[in-house]
Formats: structure tokens, sequence, C-alpha cells
């Protein structure tokens, strides 16, 4: 063998190595990419079945703080049925005097009637009945303490859950 086909062996030699090396390192190297996707894959699936048994808990949770909260003292229930028979009672203008004096949360004789509440208003105040819905305190009128909550149930029902 002279110097050629020494450097030509070993240039050739040298190539088919480099060539083998990086066929091989592509061959593997997909699989280890593919390796290491399957493992994150695995944890995000783990993540996800964590989160989703916590969120089932939460969900439990949520809807027994819902029942929780759905159900109300049963003098409470008593007095919004007290207020919703006084209100059943009581004319469209005097609904609307009721909301009015609600919302303001007292008012004046001369407010009320400045309002254009007078008819409701009289309708209101004329009628006595065990359950008074609105009380004079001073110069002013205004919805009766004690039963602030019902009426406000009442006018403005809200969804409760069965």
């Amino acid at each position: 063998m002279n110097a050629g086909d020494v450097a030509i062996s070993a240039v050739g030699g040298s190539a088919l190595a480099f060539a083998g090396c990086w066929v091989i390192s592509l061959v593997r190297s997909v699989r280890l990419l593919d390796e290491d996707r399957a493992v994150e894959v695995r944890t995000v699936e783990h993540a996800l079945t964590v989160s989703e048994g916590q969120s089932g808990l939460k969900d439990k949770e949520i809807i027994g703080l819902q029942e929780a909260l759905a159900k109300r003292h049963p003098y409470d229930e008593e007095l919004e049925a007290k207020a919703r028979v006084r209100v059943d009672m009581l004319g469209e203008p005097g609904r609307q005097a009721l909301r009015w004096l609600l919302d303001a949360t007292g008012a004046e004789l001369g407010t009320i009637f400045a309002a254009g509440l007078e008819v409701g208003f009289r309708e209101l105040i004329s009628t006595v009945t065990p359950v008074q819905l609105v009380v004079r305190t001073g110069d002013s009128f205004e919805i009766n303490p004690s039963l602030r909550l019902a009426v406000t149930n009442v006018l403005y029902p809200t969804i409760r859950p069965e």
C-alpha cells in the first residue's frame, strides 16, 4: 500500500465512520425524543387526573355550601310569608311606593309626595294589619326594620336551588 491508498483509506474510513454514526444517531435521537415526549404526556395526564379529582371535591364542597345557603331559618321563612301576604294585598301603586321606600331607606312625607307616590303610599299605610310594612320614625317613614329583609325577598325574589 502506498501513501495515497493509506490516505484514501483513512479519509474513506473516517467518512464511513462519520456517516454510520450520523445514521445511528438519527435513528436513536428519534427514539429518545419519542420516549421523552411519552414521559411528558404521562406526566400531564397524571396532573389532569389529580386536578379532576380535586375539582370533583371542590364541586361537592360548593354544592354543600349552596345547599346550606339555601336553607333558611323557619323564623325568616315565617316573616317572609307574612310580608308576602301583606304585599299581595297591595295594588301596583302600593307596590311601587314600597319599592321606592325600600330603595330610599326612608323618606319624609313631602319627599314621598314629590316623587309622585301619594296614591301608592296612602294605600300602603291606610290598611291596618297585624303586619305593618311601613313604620313612622319621627318625621319620616321607612320599611319596618324587622321586615326589611323579608320585604326585599318578596319584592326582589332570588332563585334558590331546590
